[in-house]
């Protein structure tokens, strides 16, 4: 069994699922707001496209 990636560790998957919506929102829109909700945490972990495309594939299920 590998490491939690960060999304997971950090507990942002349902906010990540959330934004998405289904596939109604880009990756980049995702992106900007989860990072920008970070920051209004106080949180110094930023997330990549590339990042939260592989949580919105690994969390298909969840999303469906």
């Amino acid at each position: 069994m590998g490491a939690k990636g960060k999304a997971e560790a950090n507990g942002l998957v349902e906010l990540i699922v959330e934004k998405w919506d289904g596939g109604k929102n880009t990756i980049v829109y995702v992106t900007e707001e989860v990072n920008r909700q970070l920051q209004e945490k106080g949180c110094h972990v930023t997330f990549s496209r590339e990042s939260i495309r592989r949580v919105i594939k690994s969390h298909e299920e969840e999303i469906a």
